[in-house]
């Protein structure tokens, strides 16, 4: 039927025994029946609907309700793919979408169908049994992570050889968990956390997402892991509403209209308390209000899965127990939740906390079994009990040793650790189920297309504008640099000097301009620059932003250089 609209927990749940054995050929259960049989409870994505082509020749899916699939997301175009039936079997193309169709994930443009393929349209998966059933299932809360015998390993400039920064860890994050990867300085917490995300993927071992392999189909996970970094992801001068504006016309679908924009932004300032300071400018926020902005931004793709390193340094205790709760809500509402930090007063909040020492996993499990487990009375005492052997060994083998004791130490920790139930229940016994890991090889850099590039060289340039412009200071710099420099010229130039010389000077100055624009523009966007290119941003567009209004600026600035000198020499 069309408009048929795949909405996890609103609607009914189709189930038939293709994908369910032990359903019934054709079943719906609504409300609160489904909680009773513990359909959203499940680690497994669930099954929203299945259907036959019921006479069709085709099936059309996208965000519109015209479409006889029609999926609820912003990331989905409004005709973003359709299924073809064909002599050969099920087809599936894309309709030249925004964010693409994934088999096995991996972005195809049209692609037969097997039995035993995924297929990714935005946060949903669709696959096809051997009687032509479809079935869509919804991933945006089931969405699981197994890490297997990562081990990250750099060269070591100082004294040469190799240097572990993460050793053999593994370990499974169920759906919907808010998790905390806690240690000591350089214990390897962001490490782990940018090997768990793709950004700094591990030497060895793999990182697993529904089983698939993270960095094989980095690409087809891009929408649905966020992450917030150290570092402010946002231009300052902007107002919080339209940083979030500007993120949602490059990270959603091209075909969303300003009303849905506008809707999905104002849920997600609800979700983080900052409705009333949405037309505030990012830079005259407290550094816990900005800390929510980034937050914020991840928020608008709704991804399933959030990584935050060290969102609450250098926040008063008061502020860091709000967004520590606010993490603790996005966990509930259907996300899993990994961050690193350093502070401990509220690791009670976390479901499970993963306590790293020199790269070794020492512990992972709930807070309060990892303070029975280390002998520790509260949390601040963590570190001093796990450390406390490395202090009583240096004293007997004196300070050269403590290096190589603390290497010791961790080493015993992780062994313990090992072979303790905890570990049974929660590492090995989990990882056992995953099965065989499916790979398919490696994955390709997405292009982005050419309506893709020039919508993004149209935001990028409007919103490079528009920064300017609001920084006034900075714009009063940049223009009056040009007379000030034309006129101490003029007043230290000998007008008996050859007029080339002069130019040869003023053209020096120019190229200064220039690049002194230009680099401080790559210094400061660094951040929000690594972030967008995580997610979706092309380089050629970017690049072609910055030259066209950085051209338009320079270009002002040699006319003011040039002019004046020009009309004295005339």
């Amino acid at each position: 039927m069309p408009g048929q609209r795949a909405v996890a927990a609103e609607q009914s749940v189709v189930l038939q025994n293709s994908f369910h054995e032990n359903v019934p050929k054709t079943m719906v259960f609504k409300g609160d029946l489904a909680e009773k049989l513990n359909i959203e409870k499940t680690g497994k994505p669930q099954l929203l609907m299945s259907l036959t082509f019921g006479g069709k020749s085709e099936l059309t899916i996208g965000r519109s309700d015209n479409n006889d699939i029609s999926l609820d997301g912003l990331g989905i175009s409004n005709r973003h793919a359709r299924l073809l039936q064909t002599g050969n079997g099920i087809v599936i193309e894309d309709l030249k979408s925004t964010n693409g169709v994934y088999l096995n994930g991996k972005r195809i443009s049209r692609q037969a169908i097997a039995p035993t393929d995924s297929v990714q349209v935005g946060s949903f998966e669709i696959k096809v049994d051997l009687q032509g059933v479809i079935g869509v299932f919804d991933t945006r809360s089931k969405t699981r992570i197994d890490c297997v015998k990562l081990s990250q390993e750099v060269k070591n400039r100082a004294g040469g050889g190799m240097i572990k920064l993460l050793d053999d860890i593994s370990l499974c994050i169920q759906p919907n968990e808010f998790v905390g990867l806690l240690g000591p300085s350089g214990a390897g917490k962001s490490t782990l956390m940018d090997a768990l995300n793709g950004m700094r993927p591990a030497s060895g071992g793999s990182v697993l997402i529904n089983n698939l392999d993270l960095y094989e189909n980095i690409d087809s996970f891009k929408q649905s892991i966020g992450h917030v970094p150290q570092e402010d992801i946002i231009h300052r001068e902007l107002s919080v509403y339209r940083t979030l504006y500007y993120v949602a016309k490059l990270r959603l679908s091209r075909d969303v209209s300003g009303d849905e924009i506008d809707q999905i932004i104002n849920e997600v300032l609800d979700v983080t308390g900052l409705t009333e300071r949405k037309d505030v400018a990012v830079s005259q926020l407290s550094g816990g209000q900005r800390k929510r902005v980034s937050i914020a931004v991840e928020l608008i793709t709704k991804p399933s899965v959030i990584f935050l390193d060290e969102p609450t340094s250098g926040l008063d205790p008061a502020t860091e127990e709000k967004i520590m709760k606010l993490f603790r809500q996005i966990a509930g509402s259907g996300r899993t939740v990994i961050l690193t930090t350093h502070a401990m007063e509220n690791v009670r909040l976390f479901d499970k906390i993963v306590v790293l020492m020199r790269g070794k996993l020492v512990f992972y499990g709930k807070p309060e079994e990892a303070l029975a487990y280390i002998g520790a009375k509260s949390f601040k005492e963590l570190y001093d009990k796990l450390e406390e052997p490395i202090d009583e060994a240096v004293k007997k083998y004196g300070e050269a040793k403590r290096l190589e004791i603390t290497d010791k130490i961790a080493e015993d920790w992780k062994q313990k650790f090992l072979k303790t139930p905890t570990y049974k229940a929660n590492v090995f016994e989990p990882l056992k189920t995953i099965g065989e890991v499916q790979s398919h090889g490696v994955q390709k850099k997405r292009r982005l297309g050419i309506f893709g590039a020039i919508g993004q060289f149209f935001t990028l340039s409007r919103r490079y504008l528009e920064v300017l412009f609001k920084d006034k200071f900075n714009l009063f710099i940049l223009f009056a640099q040009a007379p000030i420099v034309a006129l101490l010229t003029f007043l230290v130039m000998n007008s008996q000097l050859p007029r080339d010389f002069v130019y040869f000077v003023l053209s020096l100055v120019s190229v200064w301009f220039g690049t002194s624009v230009a680099a401080r523009e790559i210094i400061r966007e660094r951040p929000i620059y690594k972030r967008e290119r995580m997610v979706n941003l092309g380089l050629l567009p970017y690049l072609f932003s910055k030259l066209f209004i950085l051209s338009i600026i320079v270009g002002l600035q040699c006319f003011m250089l040039f002019y004046p000198r020009s009309s004295f020499l005339i």
